[in-house]
């Protein structure tokens, strides 16, 4: 009986999972633009490629994230 399983096989695939905790990414872009072009970035107005941040790791699969600030008054 022969074994198939080849644990060399197993240790060389590269699957990446990204998470991105949108509300971190949302407040780094918005400093950064601000540190750098003096300028204010709203929130609706910041389009960020995913599919570029995906490529850019080399990842299988993105796992996007976020909160919604319920508390009032803030």
């Amino acid at each position: 009986m022969s074994n198939t399983h080849n644990p060399t096989e197993l240790q060389s695939s590269k699957v990446t999972y990204l998470f991105i905790d949108g509300s971190y990414l949302r407040k780094s872009y918005i400093d950064s633009t601000a540190k750098w072009f003096g300028n204010e970035v709203e929130d609706e107005n910041i389009n960020i490629d995913f599919n570029a941040i995906k490529n850019f790791f080399d990842a299988r699969k993105v796992f996007y994230y976020d909160y919604i600030d319920r508390i009032q008054g803030k």
